[in-house]
């Protein structure tokens, strides 16, 4: 699994660093696993590669990732750590 750095834009359009996460890919979905999955407050996401999921998602020929969690609110940017 990749590693990537997530940073999510905040309501007054200032970027935030969040978390580290590891992004597990199938044929179908996408999950974002937090790199510290041991604590309650953190949240994974998996998504459909169809977008027919709760959380929207789009993936950019860069290798990065944007998601709306629950089709709503802030975008969360999940880019590759080289």
């Amino acid at each position: 699994m990749k590693q990537y750095r997530c940073t999510f834009i905040a309501g007054d359009y200032t970027e935030n660093d969040s978390d580290l996460f590891f992004v597990k890919e199938t044929p179908q979905t996408i999950t974002f696993i937090p790199v510290d999955a041991f604590d309650k407050n953190k949240i994974s996401y998996r998504c459909p590669k169809d977008n027919t999921g709760k959380h929207c998602l789009k993936i950019w020929d860069d290798g990065s990732y944007t998601l709306y969690p629950f089709r709503s609110g802030t975008p969360h940017i999940f880019e590759p750590i080289s």
